[in-house]
């Protein structure tokens, strides 16, 4: 599935397991092993028009939604693959209660692309969570 690999990064060793990582690091609130899953340049786009590039700012973005009992699911829709890339589509759902006790119900549909690494390793280079927002 997935491990720490030998320098503690976490690692997508298999691109079907990648859905499930994603879902367990948020629901545990690990947003910094959740952003380890982008390659150091990678773009997430939590929010309409806004995009956090980079390993830190993608951390600070998913810091923001975890925490509480907030829950995230997804369901894989289609996935294409070219080379070393791989799009994936998927419709996402978050729910629950923040730190604060702030109540959270968003839905959506996303597209991920993923790189193979040189040592066969899968990470995100873009995640757009907004997809028709």
């Amino acid at each position: 599935m997935a491990d720490r690999g030998g320098s503690g990064f976490i690692r997508i060793e298999r691109l079907q397991d990648g859905p499930a990582l994603f879902v367990r690091l948020f629901n545990e609130g690990d947003a910094e092993g959740f952003a380890a899953l982008f390659e150091p340049e990678g773009v997430l786009v939590a929010e309409p028009g806004e995009q956090a590039a980079g390993t830190a700012a993608i951390r600070e973005a998913v810091a923001v939604l975890v925490g509480g009992t907030r829950a995230l699911t997804l369901t894989r829709g289609g996935v294409q693959q070219s080379g070393d890339l791989v799009l994936v589509t998927y419709a996402w759902a978050i729910a629950g209660t923040g730190p604060g006790g702030d109540i959270l119900d968003r839905q959506g549909h996303g597209v991920v692309v993923f790189r193979r690494q040189p040592d066969g390793a899968w990470l995100a280079v873009f995640d757009n969570l907004c997809v028709g927002q």
